[in-house]
């Protein structure tokens, strides 16, 4: 899936365009890769990720967005608890 492979591109708009589009995609496949992208160096990325793992409901996020809320950016934070709640209402 090209898309997640442009989740480790060098360039943070393309890792950040990247993670927006995969959760706009809502494909199950792009789990795995988003998680690992909760741990990247920018902050966005790690935002939009979160935000795409919450579109797509898959329970192996919970876990990882759970350590999200813990993320030193304040957006993050916010949108790895709105993620949880969209999770949690899929169930």
């Amino acid at each position: 899936m090209p898309l997640t492979k442009a989740l480790c591109d060098q360039n943070r708009y393309v890792r950040w365009n990247a993670a927006e589009a995969l959760g706009k995609l809502k494909d199950v496949r792009a789990v795995e890769p988003l998680i690992r992208a909760l741990k990247d160096e920018d902050e966005f990325v790690r935002e939009r990720a979160a935000n795409s793992l919450g579109k797509i409901g898959d329970e192996r996020a919970v876990w990882p967005l759970k350590e999200a809320v813990s993320d030193d950016c304040e957006d993050v934070k916010v949108t790895a608890k709105e993620a949880l709640v969209k999770i949690g209402k899929r169930r």
